[in-house]
């Protein structure tokens, strides 16, 4: 079973991989310049694929409470039981979307590009990207229902067909992200467009979060798995996936107070999630107020000033990191945590996240330039 588990996980990925070197980097002849989408169809797609996120971190959160609350971890004939069925009916959304999508694609790119479908992608890649994303979440299921029966109670998010889920489903809000930020860009100011390109990046957050921390952070016993992790990762990881997201949001949008909107739309997402749980008797996670007081060290501090970009890079991450452990301080000393961190747990979280807080800048400015159509990043 491990083998045929790995097989349907490595085969998924490995078709997603293959698709995206062919349809955007294999070599064509002439050039496919961009083709902008209609605006009113590209804030429809957005919407779609928001929603299709909402439906994917509510029925994580309701399976994670499901778990705790029937000890089970379904498996075989069990596997769809009622969190997985909204958990692929958010995959099966998406995917609709992007067919959807696709054909329109389709039938412009024929006319301005010919047969090749490589160059209709290229020249609309917000759209190929959620196909491809949403293709491989759909693909993944009988390999991700593999290892829930493999592992058992055991099984933790970080298993390799979630890790795999989360990007996809995480490249597929911030596609919708690229979308919104395509209707804003012929210069049609709108304080809508704005508030969905946040409660985007909110989605991903929190769509990073469930994967990432959230086993830490729900009531009841750890699986032995979690429990042998070292204290100091739950911050450190916590801290490295805020920090992406919260860097992506300045360097895509470019408003000045990116991060702390984007802080605002995870909390008024979880909460209004958890929320609905706690009222129809389900188990909700701990909520921490880490995010916010970094998200305003990255906003208000003006980081600009520091001429030098690496200078001003480090002096950005050292910032981040010392207000997010600060922040875990606080949580410590109030005994506002069912995870037991020592200072110098924290310490070593905080010298952590700083050096990886370094590194992933780069990476957030790339995909902030992708999503914004390679514009010029902000600063």
């Amino acid at each position: 079973m491990l083998l045929s588990a790995i097989v349907f996980t490595g085969a998924a990925i490995a078709i997603v991989a293959g698709s995206t070197w062919w349809l955007y980097f294999s070599r064509t002849e002439g050039t496919s310049p961009a083709r902008p989408i209609a605006p009113a169809l590209g804030i429809t797609l957005a919407g779609l694929l928001g929603l299709a996120s909402l439906l994917m971190i509510a029925g994580a959160l309701w399976d994670s409470s499901m778990h705790i609350q029937t000890g089970l971890v379904p498996g075989g004939s069990d596997f769809l039981w009622p969190p997985h069925l909204m958990i692929y009916s958010a995959f099966l959304l998406a995917f609709a979307v992007a067919l959807g999508a696709i054909a329109s694609m389709a039938v412009a790119g024929r006319r301005a590009d010919g047969a090749d479908p490589r160059r209709w992608v290229r020249s609309q890649p917000m759209i190929g990207a959620v196909a491809l994303a949403a293709g491989y979440s759909l693909a993944a299921i009988p390999g991700d229902a593999l290892w829930h029966e493999l592992v058992g109670p055991d099984l933790t998010a970080w298993s390799p067909p979630h890790l795999a889920l989360a990007a996809a489903s995480t490249a597929v809000v911030l596609c919708g992200l690229g979308l919104l930020l395509e209707a804003l860009r012929p210069g049609r100011p709108s304080a809508w467009l704005n508030l969905g390109s946040f409660l985007m990046l909110g989605l991903a957050l929190n769509l990073l979060y469930t994967v990432g921390v959230l086993e830490w952070e729900l009531p009841g016993e750890v699986s032995r798995l979690v429990a042998e992790r070292p204290s100091w990762a739950y911050p450190l990881v916590a801290g490295s996936l805020t920090y992406f997201v919260l860097a992506l949001a300045r360097f895509s949008t470019g408003s000045r107070m990116a991060a702390t909107a984007t802080a605002v739309a995870f909390y008024t997402i979880r909460l209004g999630i958890t929320s609905v749980l706690s009222a129809n008797d389900n188990v909700a996670p701990e909520i921490h107020a880490w995010i916010l007081p970094s998200a305003l060290v990255l906003d208000l501090i003006p980081w600009d000033r520091i001429r030098r970009r690496r200078l001003r890079q480090t002096a950005r991450a050292a910032g981040y990191s010392a207000t997010f452990g600060l922040a875990v301080l606080v949580d410590v000393a109030r005994g506002a945590m069912r995870v037991h961190l020592s200072v110098a747990d924290v310490a070593v979280s905080v010298a952590g996240l700083w050096l990886i807080c370094i590194l992933m800048t780069a990476l957030a400015r790339a995909a902030g330039r992708f999503l914004a159509g390679e514009g010029p990043a902000a600063p």
